[in-house]
């Protein structure tokens, strides 16, 4: 099971084995087994709220979202791609499209094909698959801009790609999910190695034990 102070992977600390996906339940209305814990609901279509016998989790669904992908974005790049049916032509600033020049495999290596068509216009072709619909334009424009201009402490190229690939990929807070969506989010994050935090360090979810629960309301 999770615990509050763990700082070990999340794989299998969950009560019970949440690799199951919100289809694995029982249809859309997002039940799942007992051991299984269930989302509930959302605080300001933010934070995710669920339930099991070791208390209450509030998930950040921003932050949890961005650790699910980053880390399948470390898998072979073929599994990561989502091609377009229409390829959409994007123009860059002169210094970015160099850039993008100089990247196209690194950027091919997370899902985004690019094609040359003109001084600075490019093709995209595929973006990364992350189960969420993704406007290629503002997506990838997004994503060079800040790998050529990226914050302090992104060294790598291939990091600096993939935490902001992973970032402007994941849902955002204010997003409204379906439970059903809740629930396999829930079940992505527990495949992470390290699920307990997402890729710029935040923690993903917070456990309100029982005892907590208990001492709060003076019950111990």
């Amino acid at each position: 099971s999770w615990t509050k102070n763990s700082v070990s992977p999340t794989r299998g600390l969950m009560d019970g084995d949440l690799r199951q996906s919100a289809a694995a339940g029982d249809g859309d209305n997002g039940r799942t087994s007992a051991a299984m814990p269930r989302a509930l609901g959302q605080i300001d279509n933010t934070y995710i709220v669920a339930v099991s016998q070791q208390g209450i989790y509030l998930v950040d669904q921003h932050a949890a979202h961005e650790r699910v992908i980053y880390e399948q974005l470390g898998g072979p790049a073929k599994s990561n791609m989502q091609a377009l049916l229409d390829p959409v032509p994007i123009m860059l600033p002169a210094a970015s499209s160099e850039w993008v020049a100089d990247h196209l495999e690194e950027l091919a290596a997370l899902g985004l094909d690019l094609d040359p068509f003109g001084a600075t216009t490019w093709l995209v072709r595929s973006v990364p698959s992350t189960g969420r619909p993704i406007d290629p334009s503002v997506y990838v424009c997004t994503v060079v801009e800040e790998a050529c201009d990226p914050p302090t402490g992104r060294r790598v190229v291939t990091e600096q790609l993939r935490w902001s690939a992973a970032c402007h990929a994941a849902v955002k807070a204010g997003e409204q999910l379906a439970i059903g969506e809740m629930q396999s989010l829930l079940g992505s994050l527990e495949e992470c190695d390290l699920g307990l935090t997402c890729p710029h360090g935040r923690p993903t979810m917070v456990l309100l034990t029982k005892e907590m629960l208990d001492r709060q309301f003076g019950r111990l």
